[in-house]
């Protein structure tokens, strides 16, 4: 099995526990208070009751808890990016399947080919490199600096001496 086939299944199967459990909104909030104040656990802590309730502080978690699929919606740190990650599958197939289908047309084409070239750094970017003058001066000794500020010190001083000479 490729790494590509782990990871639809993986995402799959996250996808369907996902979709047999609809949180509420009180639901929603409790799991990103309780992930917000959980910042400081290991990433391979298990989540029990116990904890979640300290770090959570919920009374009706204690409802919550034995609802099928709950605990398993509530202990998923990374969903977000699993869903996403999902979700990017889902959208790459769909991708695929418009660029074979022949009811596409073809500016249609050229435009999903060319937004997924940018998504995959593949084209050229259209900024200019900005590049300043003293931009090595963050990488400079004491020695270089002190040279540096002498040098460029006595080119301002002889630019303004001409200025107002010239006046």
């Amino acid at each position: 099995m490729t790494t590509l086939d782990n990871i639809i299944e993986t995402n799959t199967t996250y996808a369907t526990e996902v979709a047999e459990f609809e949180p509420t909104p009180a639901m929603s909030k409790a799991k990103s208070t309780f992930w917000s104040n959980a910042s400081h656990l290991d990433k391979d802590a298990v989540v029990n009751f116990t904890l979640a309730m300290q770090l959570c502080g919920t009374a009706t978690l204690k409802n919550w808890w034995s609802l099928p699929g709950f605990q398993e919606w509530f202990s998923g740190r990374n969903e977000w990016n699993n869903r996403v990650q999902y979700l990017a599958m889902c959208g790459l197939d769909v991708a695929e399947q418009l660029l074979h289908d022949r009811r596409t047309t073809p500016a249609s084409k050229v435009q999903l080919i060319k937004l997924f070239a940018e998504l995959a750094d593949k084209v050229p970017s259209k900024a200019k490199e900005i590049r300043y003058v003293d931009a090595g001066i963050a990488n400079m000794d004491a020695k270089q600096l002190d040279d540096y500020i002498s040098k460029n010190t006595k080119l301002i001083a002889g630019e303004a001496e001409e200025m107002t000479n010239a006046s």
